[in-house]
This record gives C-alpha cells, structure tokens and sequence, in this order.
C-alpha cells in the first residue's frame, strides 16, 4: 500500500496530562491496567459534553455530569485480544468474530465494578428504528481520544467544490491516525464529576485542503486505506489484520480458519 501522506499536518510528540478527582484517577487507573494490554485506550467524559455537541434524538439519557469511558481499539488489539478470543472458541461459535469479541470484553469490564450501576454501549449497537445508540465518532471527539474532521466545518469555497455534499465525517488518531477502532464505552450512572477536567482532541490536519482530502479519501477510496496513512503514523494493522478486516464478513470464515491455524501453531494450542 503506499503512503500518501499530507503535508500540513502537526502531529505532537508529547501528549498533555490532565490531572482527575482522586476517584476518577483510581477508576482510569485501573482501567488502563485492564485494557492496555489488550490493545486498547480509554478515556473519560461527561455525558454533557456529548449531548451539547449532538442532535437531541441522539442525546444520552443521564445526568449532565455523569461520567462514561469511551474505549478505542489500537492496532495490536488485534493480536492480543481478538486472537486469543478466536481461539478460545470453536469456528461453529463464531458467527460475528469481531463483535462477539468486543461484547466479551465490555462484559469482563463491567464484572471489575460489580458495587457500581454501569450501562454498556457499544459502536455496533442500534434502537429498534435503527438509529445508532452512540453517535462513537462523536463520542471519540469530546473524550479527546481522536479529533473529528467534518465537512460542515470547513469553509464554503471548499464546501462547494464538484465533491458531493454529502460526507461521512473521519476521526484521526495523533499516534495511529486512522488505523484504530472506536468501540463504544461504559456509563457510571453513579458516578458525577461536574468539574471532569475536558482532554482537547489533537488537531494533526491543520489545513483546510488536507481535511477535505482525508474526508474525500474516507469516503470515496475507503478500501485502499490511504485515509489512514494522511499522517505518519507510530503503527498499523498488522498484515492478517488488514486481509481480514479488507475481506467482505460473508468471505471471512476461510480467513478466521487460517489465522486460527497459524497462532495455533504458534501458541502450541491444540
């Protein structure tokens, strides 16, 4: 796949701290600790901060100063979460690979806070009119775990080019720039924190040309992957994560049987 990688960009090479309420601190703690090892980060918000930024249709119902975690997978998720979870499982069980994987680990999450009142939401997850539950991009960005370009923010000049008006929006990493997942997050309905200190998403594509570029390569050119590479980025899918996720889920179970048998082989599993 080659690179094409856009030239305004401003990508950091340290990333702000943020100090949390004790209570917050202890619980993203522990979640790190969780999740870091799977492949995953996680960052907190306030149910506010999302629902100011979304239409009320899609607005969560809790309290403004409710904390959630939003939760992204990163590119090794695959190899050290995905796979051992395919292979504790026989092929017949696995009947959507990626989802079940993901709903096993927001239910070992919730299991660590068994004493608190905890909703999960997850990406893939709809009302029964097929509305999304979480709007996750939107999520991703108010958590600041990744920023999100839309075309309704950039200018009219650029909005009235032969593009079509219509675009989904993109989030972009600072580190893995489009190669990395949102997966949903967790509510602590208990747990209020007015003055969460707010985490700004990091803007790497600072030139209106290059969002409008990233957005169009998103949209149209999705399957070459070159919307993730509009950056320099620290990692990428690895290759059997990239034929897996580029194979249509109907042609998949071929591929699974393949990735099965190889890091059997290598873990020694029977």
């Amino acid at each position: 796949m080659g690179l094409d990688v856009l030239e305004n960009v401003h990508v950091p090479k340290t990333f702000p701290s943020t100090e949390y309420s004790a209570e917050v601190h202890a619980l993203l703690s522990k979640l790190k600790l969780l999740v870091e090892p799977q492949g995953f980060e996680v960052y907190p918000f306030l149910i506010g901060w999302y629902n100011e930024t979304v239409e009320e249709v899609f607005q969560l119902k809790y309290p403004e100063d409710t904390v959630a975690f939003l939760f992204i997978s990163t590119p090794s998720m695959f190899e050290k979460a995905f796979v051992p979870f395919v292979l504790k499982h026989e092929m017949e069980e696995l009947r959507d690979p990626i989802d079940q994987c993901m709903l096993n680990f927001f239910r070992n999450l919730v299991k660590e806070f068994a004493e608190q009142q905890v909703d999960m939401i997850h990406d893939f997850e709809l009302h029964p009119n097929k509305r999304p539950k979480i709007l996750a991009q939107t999520a991703a960005h108010v958590s600041g775990a990744a920023f999100l370009y839309r075309m309704q923010n950039l200018s009219l000049e650029l909005r009235a080019s032969p593009t079509p008006k219509r675009m989904m929006g993109l989030c972009l990493h600072p580190k893995y720039g489009g190669w990395f997942a949102i997966r949903g997050c967790i509510v602590l309905k208990d747990l209020h924190c007015p003055d969460l200190p707010r985490l700004d998403p990091i803007d790497i594509l600072t030139a209106p040309v290059d969002q409008m570029k990233a957005l169009e390569l998103f949209n149209f050119h999705w399957r070459d992957s070159r919307f993730r590479d509009v950056v320099s980025v620290e990692e990428r899918y690895s290759k059997d994560q990239q034929l897996y996720f580029n194979t249509p889920p109907g042609q998949r179970k071929h591929i699974l049987a393949d990735i099965r048998k190889k890091y059997s082989a290598q873990l020694g599993s029977p």
